[in-house]
């Protein structure tokens, strides 16, 4: 195992309680993951991964023992919206994609989903906090031996 996924991987492993077997009739390790109810199941074939529900779920696995392989360039097969949401996470895991249409669309949908420019958001931000805090003011009772002139402090 050590010698396929490297110390760490099989450290994992046994921190999470794998379950991992040798299946020659699916050509490989069987490997399942269990988190909460929901198992995990990839069958290793050497140069294949394959998701056994080939659901999102599997996902972050599959790159998970692709980088532990020691793979950087990922083909990626099944359901076109499995191809695409694998991709993103691809890509945004560091790993490079030899569909060059595939790696366009997920970079696409990458660049989509980025946010505003962060000065945008942080100009969002303190008008929405000044908004708060002015709010916050006008609804506070007037302490006790404070007026309640523009300049006193209220904390």
């Amino acid at each position: 195992m050590a010698e396929r996924y490297g110390p760490k991987m099989v450290e994992r492993m046994l921190d999470e309680n794998w379950s991992v077997r040798l299946r020659p009739d699916l050509g490989g390790w069987d490997i399942v993951a269990r988190r909460g109810d929901a198992g995990i199941e990839i069958v290793d074939s050497g140069d294949i991964l394959r998701g056994e529900t080939g659901t999102p779920k599997e996902i972050p696995l599959m790159l998970d023992l692709a980088r532990a392989k020691g793979w950087t360039i990922l083909t990626i097969e099944g359901s076109e919206d499995f191809r695409k949401q694998t991709a993103v996470a691809a890509l945004e895991a560091g790993f490079d994609l030899a569909d060059p249409e595939l790696e366009q669309a997920a970079r696409r949908s990458i660049h989509d989903q980025e946010p505003e420019e962060p000065e945008v958001l942080e100009n969002e931000k303190a008008k929405q906090l000044r908004e708060d805090l002015e709010r916050q003011r006008q609804e506070a009772p007037n302490p006790k031996g404070r007026g309640s002139n523009p300049g006193d402090n209220w904390w």
